[in-house]
């Protein structure tokens, strides 16, 4: 759930997602054994419901990187939590191109889930997620890959108009859907039920604010790309 003007831990991502490296280290360490097959059993874990069975994948002192947030991480004893909001928006992961670098598992990761749907979106693609193993085949830290450039940028001003209606109309229970003070979404089930819920809301009532949004970022782009213009012109 991978920016997390939808949070959810790939897409997100997210929603939020997505979400999300150049430059992210390669561990140096050698290994004989195939890794990828432990990365591709993670992914059905998570897709058959397995918390539990995820989480043991992964070391004592695991944890989760963003990209984009470096100074944000998730610890091992918050993946449970984390997942809840997966399955709630019946999340499923799939992986492609995945490669491996010494004790490093470099893969694509696709999510689907209903957040999207809702939406007409399409599946989030974060490329270069990492997967970075310790000697005894436990994976210790979790990059999440690139973020989604496209189904961000179509994503934009649908979070923001339906986040505008939510605060006004229902703030209560957006203030139980978001991290207090941050656009992030809380990593929970609860969140995924009130997003889900008031994402239809919303939707019923005919997408109010959107259209005026996606006139105000194509303004703005218009302005920034005439400012470009103006300043190659006069150097």
């Amino acid at each position: 759930m991978h920016n997390r003007f939808i949070a959810t831990t790939g897409a997100a991502a997210g929603v939020l997602a997505l979400t999300f490296l150049a430059g992210c280290p390669s561990d140096s360490g050698a290994t004989d054994i195939d890794l990828v097959p432990t990365v591709q059993d993670l992914a059905a874990r998570i897709n058959a419901g397995d918390i539990e069975g995820a989480v043991d994948l992964f070391s004592e002192d695991a944890h989760w990187e963003f990209p984009r947030s470096k100074d944000f991480t998730v610890e091992r004893r918050s993946f449970a939590n984390a997942w809840s909001l997966d399955r709630e928006l019946n999340a499923h992961y799939t992986l492609e191109d995945c490669r491996q670098d010494g004790l490093t598992v470099i893969c694509t990761v696709i999510e689907t889930n209903d957040w999207l749907a809702l939406h007409g979106l399409p599946p989030s693609r974060s490329p270069n997620a990492r997967f970075l193993f310790n000697s005894e085949g436990k994976i210790e830290r979790l990059v999440w890959g690139e973020r989604d450039k496209e189904l961000y940028r179509r994503m934009r001003p649908i979070w923001i108009a339906f986040e505008k209606w939510a605060r006004a109309n229902h703030r209560d229970e957006f203030d139980k859907m978001v991290v207090p003070g941050e656009k992030r979404l809380r990593w929970n089930a609860e969140a995924g039920r009130i997003m889900m819920k008031l994402g239809r809301q919303w939707i019923e009532a005919g997408r109010p604010g959107l259209e005026d949004v996606r006139r105000k970022i194509e303004q703005h782009e218009e302005d920034r790309q005439d400012a470009e213009r103006a300043g190659d012109e006069s150097s």
